[in-house]
């Protein structure tokens, strides 16, 4: 089947070059959740996956705490050389979303990519922002449980007024053409988010993820309000 693009707003462009470095590191053991964190990231990645804590102190920012993980020697990452903003946030987030009371140590979470050549990529999240992404995380998996449960009048309502105007109705029904013929979804894994602006100038958090079936993966990517209580899907990227 052709691969069709349903509906796409804009492109997100984002960067981790102004993202803050250097600060004391210290090699704690990690908790449990942590150490639990550590292993899914080099599972998912290859490679080896450590981490650190450390502090960091400047007169525009404070005091900050924070935990910086670095993954190095992983063929998958290497491939993502000239951009790697996307397995940068995602390494985070996997971090993140084992946390529970960890979430109190520390302020932000920097994720460092060392490559075969000695250079390296690094990029900063503060925990306010994980959270948000692990919030609309759960909406990815519910819009999923509603595709697979047919219950398409619960996905409409998630689906933003202005936004999806003329194309509700089309893409509700290409979704139900296609997910009779392709089945259920199995599993949802997360790629990466970014935080940015639409064409318009609303903000977004936009989240991609790959859809396992029972016979191919498939890609999905959508732009939700950043609002952490808003359940509103703003744009929508859905292969066909």
């Amino acid at each position: 089947m052709k691969p069709i693009l349903l509906f796409i707003l804009s492109v997100l462009i984002i960067s981790c070059s102004n993202n803050p470095k250097g600060g004391i590191l210290s090699n704690l053991l990690p908790t449990k959740n942590e150490d639990s964190a550590i292993n899914e990231i080099s599972k998912y990645y290859g490679g080896t996956c450590s981490c650190a804590f450390g502090k960091s102190i400047s007169t525009a920012n404070g005091k900050k705490n924070y935990v910086e993980l670095e993954v190095k020697q992983s063929e998958v990452l290497e491939t993502y050389k000239n951009n790697a903003d996307l397995p940068c946030s995602n390494i985070a987030y996997l971090f993140y979303a084992k946390l529970v009371d960890e979430k109190t140590k520390y302020d932000e979470i920097r994720t460092v990519i060392s490559y075969n050549d000695g250079t390296s990529t690094t990029c900063s999240y503060p925990l306010s922002q994980l959270e948000i992404v692990k919030a609309k995380m759960l909406l990815v998996n519910k819009v999923f449980g509603f595709i697979n449960e047919k219950k398409f009048d619960s996905l409409r309502s998630m689906l933003n007024d202005t936004s999806f105007a003329k194309y509700k109705k089309d893409l509700i029904d290409s979704i139900i053409k296609t997910e009779d013929v392709k089945g259920p979804v199995k599993k949802v894994i997360p790629f990466g988010f970014a935080f940015g602006k639409i064409s318009s100038g609303k903000e977004v958090l936009h989240i991609s993820v790959a859809i396992f079936r029972e016979k191919q993966r498939d890609q999905f990517s959508v732009d939700f309000d950043p609002n952490i209580a808003s359940n509103n899907i703003i744009s929508m990227n859905y292969k066909f």
